[in-house]
């Protein structure tokens, strides 16, 4: 939590300088994948989810040279999803999800700055993302003789890489392929498919 408290300072501040804004938004999908917890001593349904999404990234370009940029953003995704009952869970239910990454990216071509030309740009970046979600797991604890609920929420690093096309106007066309790694106990690993228009 401290290293995303500090990534979002370093938005801030990129925000009071003189740093070109840049924006995107877009709809995907987000797929999570947990472990079950250690306390299990018999077969499990692992904890997972899948949702679809929509996004908003905002960034700000804090260097630019040429053909190129570097940038502090926080491509936040929003989703819901329907689950059935399982062994996880006692009955049907809707999850709601919200990820909350920051992220610094190098960004190439296409979509690196609003004056850039190019048709086809990349971009790859690295940061720590936050993931919340409603979902809760049932798991029975023999520690404790009862029931355990196993949250949905999920923080560590993270990383993506997309490509950009020229669409005219200023505008260009975006696929995002991201994933993180979750530090919490039951390690969500989580992964990501994004596109969209970026303005």
């Amino acid at each position: 939590m401290r290293k995303l408290t500090i990534m979002a300072a370093l938005v801030v501040m990129a925000s009071s300088v003189n740093a070109q804004f840049n924006q995107s938004g877009g709809a995907g999908l987000i797929l999570g994948l947990g472990n079950v917890p250690k306390y299990v001593t018999f077969d499990a349904d692992r904890p997972w989810f899948l949702t679809s999404t929509i996004s908003y990234y905002p960034q700000f370009n804090i260097m630019e040279s040429g053909n190129a940029a570097i940038s502090i953003g926080t491509p936040v995704s929003i989703g819901l999803s329907t689950y059935e009952a399982s062994s996880t869970a006692d009955e049907d239910g809707i999850m709601f999800l919200a990820d909350l990454p920051v992220m610094v990216d190098l960004k190439l071509g296409t979509g690196s700055t609003r004056d850039n030309t190019s048709k086809y740009g990349f971009f790859f970046g690295a940061g720590f993302g936050y993931t919340y979600t409603t979902r809760e797991y049932q798991y029975f604890n023999p520690s404790i003789g009862a029931v355990d609920q196993v949250k949905g929420v999920s923080y560590g690093p993270m990383t993506h890489i997309g490509v950009n096309f020229a669409l005219g106007n200023n505008l260009h066309y975006f696929i995002r392929l991201h994933a993180k790694y979750g530090l919490e106990s039951v390690n969500f690993k989580s992964f990501g498919l994004t596109t969209g228009i970026g303005l």
